[in-house]
């Protein structure tokens, strides 16, 4: 049955980027003519949504502040020759600073809607959608743009949500709670949340634990289910090259405080053994937090590398390794790393370095699925255990792909999610 289902969202459904990868698995039940998006960064990928709309920060500030300008705003971005790729090959907009005093005048700008003009009204009129879903996250004009089109055009309105900002008595770590900035952009994002969820049909979030969360801030009985991030990673087992030396492999966001958490590992492992390796790909926040870590023996860090890539490290390396700040309990209770996903599917033995007071160690625990640690003396042990016996290293592997096939299942979870929205589109 096809379906014609316009999705509002910050990043681009792609595979190279984390969300654009969660919003692509999501919908992995959906053709790619049954799709549409409305984003501000990214690069769009037309093997998975068929028409794209993209608007940046800077063009919505230049349409507020030049009235001449907002009448050669066109959107609409054409795919090139080669598949999977558009007509510009990076559509991102410089990154908004943290500052609730930014956030809340960007969204002041977004919110005068100066960059809708009649080449998006085509847009939506070419496309003609059935239901509009919104990638929920922290900008208040995107509820507001979502529940708009929705509205307009009398179609349902559905939310992927896998963050808890409304929920957050701080929305940021760092931000000072009673500033009047913070004060007015949180009442900015509660009041854009609690206008949506009374026109929303149905809500997916990515872990139950989120779901029970919100049904009791906004109650929606009935109208909500948990969705894990799903997967497309092989099992790598009989692909694996085994290293000569015990190699541990971190893959990822490296701010919210996990450089404290990589350098309490590297500390760790270097003084159960000297010759093991932790090898780490992804971006640092700043110099500083690089240099504390890349100057460790025993790491050896890659940079920022492609999904592709992150594969072949996986099937080279001893064990997968995700770590949390036991310090950023509160700001990232709701966490659910999109790349747990792939290694509870990667039959390569997971260790988990955090404390237990994270939702998402819980489920890991619970399912019996990774070695989990909460502190060095924990990590020692489990370390020296894991090098010295591979039968004792690989225990958790089972289970591990057991839990990925019940919970992180990119072909029923796209049927799922597909199924829920197409049963109750009005035809």
């Amino acid at each position: 049955m096809k379906t014609r289902l316009l999705i509002i969202a910050n990043s681009a459904m792609n595979e190279a980027s984390s969300n654009g990868r969660t919003l692509k698995n999501l919908l992995h039940g959906f053709e790619a003519e049954e799709l549409a998006q409305f984003y501000i960064n990214g690069t769009p990928d037309f093997s998975c949504c068929g028409s794209y709309y993209h608007i940046s920060d800077k063009t919505t500030m230049n349409a507020v502040l030049n009235p001449y300008f907002r009448k050669s705003i066109n959107g609409k971005v054409d795919y090139c020759s080669i598949p999977g790729s558009a007509k510009n090959s990076q559509t991102t907009s410089p990154q908004i600073s943290k500052s609730c005093k930014n956030k809340y005048i960007r969204d002041l700008i977004w919110s005068t809607k100066r960059w809708w003009t009649s080449d998006f009204d085509k847009f939506l009129e070419d496309f003609a959608p059935q239901a509009v879903l919104l990638y929920a996250g922290d900008a208040p004009f995107m509820y507001d743009i979502a529940r708009s089109i929705a509205k307009e055009r009398n179609i349902p309105l559905y939310m992927y949500n896998c963050e808890n900002y409304v929920l957050k008595e701080v929305l940021y770590a760092g931000v000072q709670k009673r500033s009047i900035w913070h004060l007015l952009l949180k009442r900015r994002l509660k009041n854009a949340y609690a206008h949506f969820m009374m026109h929303v049909k149905y809500c997916f979030y990515n872990t139950e634990y989120l779901e029970k969360e919100y049904q009791l801030a906004y109650p929606h009985q009935g109208k909500s289910c948990a969705i894990y991030t799903s997967s497309n990673m092989d099992d790598c087992r009989l692909k694996q090259k085994e290293p000569d030396l015990f190699t541990l492999l971190y893959c990822g966001n490296l701010g919210v405080g996990r450089p404290a958490a990589l350098l309490s590992l590297s500390h760790t492992l270097y003084s159960v053994d000297p010759t093991a390796q932790l090898k780490i790909f992804g971006a640092f926040p700043d110099q500083e937090s690089e240099k504390l870590l890349v100057n460790c023996p025993n790491v050896i860090f890659g940079g920022k590398i492609s999904y592709e890539q992150v594969l072949e490290e996986t099937k080279s390396c001893s064990m997968v390794v995700h770590c949390e700040n036991s310090e950023r309990v509160m700001n990232l209770q709701c966490a659910f790393s999109t790349k747990i996903a792939d290694y509870l599917s990667s039959g390569i033995p997971m260790l988990i370095y955090a404390l237990r007071d994270f939702p998402f160690v819980q489920y890991l625990d619970e399912h019996h699925v990774a070695h989990i640690a909460e502190n060095e003396d924990e990590l020692k042990i489990i370390l020296s255990e894991c090098i010295n016996s591979k039968t004792f290293r690989d225990m958790f592997i089972t289970n591990a792909i057991t839990l990925a096939d019940q919970k992180h299942n990119l072909k029923k979870n796209g049927e799922f999610v597909k199924s829920i929205i197409c049963g109750q589109i009005r035809r």
